[in-house]
């Protein structure tokens, strides 16, 4: 199976992008990441090329410019969450776990 994106003309162009592809090429050698992140119970699974080509071209796009910006804005809000933000993210797992029940203890709440 070929794991190359839709832009892999940039490849030779950006250096950055290409270390990214070729990475996600290299994991993907044989039954790679691909097949086990597509499969509901994590076993490994059949993945379709357009599968594959969708799957690198995002891999891609993380060494791309506007991919490079995204990764950081993701690293420096998990890194330096706001108060507010933290707070919200506490009200939305308390939430969370609130709609979570032991096996047989339905109906305790």
């Amino acid at each position: 199976m070929k794991h190359e994106g839709f832009h892999a003309r940039r490849l030779s162009n950006n250096p950055l992008e290409y270390a990214y592809a070729m990475a996600w090429k290299r994991e993907n050698m044989g039954t790679g990441i691909l097949e086990y992140l597509l499969s509901p119970d994590g076993t490994s699974v059949r993945c379709s090329e357009r599968d594959a080509q969708v799957a690198a071209t995002v891999i891609q796009w993380l060494g791309s410019p506007v991919g490079q910006q995204f990764v950081c804005e993701v690293l420096e809000y998990f890194n330096n969450p706001s108060p507010i933000d933290t707070l919200a993210r506490a009200e939305q797992a308390e939430g969370i776990y609130d709609k979570v029940t032991a096996p047989g203890k339905e109906g305790s709440k």
